[in-house]
């Protein structure tokens, strides 16, 4: 029995994701004086962008071959969006027209946000937001299948285009606040992509993908130490805008979520699933409780 097709769009909206977009878009706003109404309008274009990312790497996976054939992308419990054309859900056409008319729109409502503050600025977040789902796909670099940029699209799509999304759509100007505030609250997110990545390494490696997730399956690393490293790295880092005055202590609310980094830490080797779900949590909340200690406190 085929599902629904409103079931297949959330499959490929892979909404996940969404928590972190939000924090970070509205992160952007406080940082640059509050949360006004073009903050929310670029909320919307943060909601679409990703979308837009999602549903182009749904089709991109396939069009160049890495969601083809017995061997694929597993699907995850928290998304089944690289499976959605491979079971024959949706079509590529299909995919990829709803991908581009999702950019359309974000495109129309950044050029609202432009008019609403008279500066062209707004345009920087919403391109870094706009190349995150093409750079993250297959077929971004000429000549090789498949690189995989996961990073560019934690750190620098979602993270800096995120935070400038909402700083530009107050002040209409840039500034170095939400580039380096934008990378502490999205660096968790990138953290976590090696375990999105990891269960993909033996149909990955075969299609010539080198990612981190990829290269931990591939030479056998534990990821226990591996995360508990790159945890504790996210929460010096966090430090960086505080100990500079960008980002109130309050910021430091977090760390309540510090527990479950400890406790997937503990699991990611021996109930991987479950782990991986502990770890999503870990990355959303904290994302979550940044924007509202600076929300507090800022």
């Amino acid at each position: 029995m085929k599902e629904a097709k409103w079931r297949t769009h959330i499959r490929l909206m892979r909404l996940f994701t969404l928590p972190v977009m939000v924090a970070t878009v509205l992160l952007g706003g406080l940082l640059a004086g509050g949360v006004t109404g073009n903050v929310w309008i670029a909320v919307l274009v943060g909601f679409l962008l990703m979308i837009a990312g999602h549903y182009y790497n749904s089709w991109a996976d396939h069009h160049y071959g890495l969601d083809r054939g017995d061997e694929r992308s597993v699907q995850k419990p928290y998304t089944g969006g690289s499976s959605v054309i491979a079971l024959g859900l949706a079509s590529p056409r299909e995919v990829l027209l709803w991908a581009l008319a999702f950019y359309l729109i974000s495109g129309g409502l950044i050029a609202l946000i432009c008019i609403q503050v008279e500066s062209l600025w707004p345009l920087l977040g919403w391109g870094l937001g706009a190349t995150a789902g093409p750079i993250y796909a297959p077929g971004f670099m000429k000549g090789i299948k498949y690189v995989g940029f996961p990073e560019y699209c934690g750190l620098v799509g979602f993270g800096i285009g995120g935070a400038l999304l909402g700083f530009t759509a107050v002040s209409g100007a840039i500034s170095w606040i939400p580039v380096l505030c934008g990378l502490a609250i999205t660096m968790p997110f990138a953290a976590c992509w090696a375990f999105d990545q990891y269960p993909d390494g033996l149909s990955d490696s075969k299609k010539g993908v080198k990612n981190i997730g990829t290269i931990l399956w591939l030479v056998d690393i534990p990821l226990g130490p591996y995360f508990s490293s790159v945890v504790l790295f996210c929460y010096w880092f966090l430090t960086i805008p505080v100990i500079i005055g960008w980002l109130s202590p309050w910021v430091f609310l977090s760390a309540a979520v510090y527990p479950l980094a400890i406790l997937t830490s503990v699991l990611i080797d021996r109930r991987f699933e479950k782990a991986v779900m502990l770890g999503f949590a870990w990355m959303s909340l904290m994302a979550v409780l940044i924007t509202l200690g600076q929300w507090i406190g800022g």
